[in-house]
């Protein structure tokens, strides 16, 4: 397997489909011991499952890059803010990941080179959602988003806080840096535009986001830093059962920057 310069994986996970005593026969085999210490603290079943599968698909995939590699023998080590990183040294160019998880579903985002960030929410989710856009949005954010018809809200709401999730972890930073202090704009059918408030030194030419469909249910949001020409052409996707099933899949991209679909 190989992720091309201008290229993104995305590899989808559905931790519900897999049988709990499957994941821990097969699974918890892979995992170093602060991965299983961290796999016994949850205190719900769903919580726990949800986690080794996760930790799962992450050493699978990156083998699936890295053949020299086994599941069982990667290691990693985290930024000042928390952003896990590869930790060995491999016989192949070393891609950089991101993975996030939400009710029912897993995605791990893989470039070659690029920091990458991404988010996948559930749109059930329940919450005072707009008291949350009220909090942590930035101001015209917060008019657009209210400026909505009611029945909008909702969705715009996840469209936002994946994109402000994908984009802080990309960056590597998490809740360091204050979600006051960038702006997304979604005011074209198909495009998305942010700004930065002179507070947070970063340039918008320097990245793109897409914002993804892959069900009804669960928006995902994808961000990549680029300082090289050109930039990322192609996303593609895959749905995986760690350790059992790899296929390739179609997801609906709903926006991204520039807008053409």
């Amino acid at each position: 397997m190989d992720v091309a310069d201008n290229e993104i994986h995305l590899w989808f996970s559905c931790d519900r489909d897999i049988q709990e005593h499957t994941a821990s026969e097969k699974y918890l085999r892979l995992l170093d011991e602060s991965e299983k210490k961290r796999h016994q603290t949850f205190r719900f079943d769903q919580h726990k499952h949800q986690y080794l599968v996760t930790r799962a698909l992450i050493r699978t995939v990156l083998s699936m890059y890295h053949p020299d590699v086994a599941p069982e023998q990667w290691q990693f080590k985290k930024n000042k803010h928390g952003k896990p990183f590869i930790g060995n040294v491999t016989s192949y160019d070393t891609v950089t990941f991101n993975v996030s998880h939400t009710d029912g579903l897993i995605v791990l985002a893989i470039a070659k080179t690029q920091e990458v960030g991404v988010d996948v929410e559930f749109l059930n989710r329940r919450g005072r959602l707009l008291e949350v856009a009220d909090r942590y949005f930035s101001p015209s954010e917060i008019e657009a988003l209210f400026s909505l018809p009611e029945e909008m809200q909702r969705t715009r709401f996840f469209d936002l806080w994946t994109l402000k999730e994908a984009y802080i972890k990309a960056c590597g930073m998490g809740l360091a840096i204050p979600l006051r202090h960038f702006s997304y704009q979604l005011d074209t059918d198909t495009g998305i535009d942010i700004t930065f408030d002179p507070a947070r030194d970063d340039v918008a030419e320097l990245w793109q986001f897409w914002s993804l469909e892959y069900d009804n249910l669960h928006p995902v949001a994808l961000a990549v830093r680029n300082e090289e020409a050109g930039g990322i052409s192609d996303i593609k996707y895959y749905s995986v059962t760690p350790l059992q099933d790899t296929q390739e899949i179609h997801c609906n991209v709903i926006r991204k920057t520039g807008g053409v679909l």
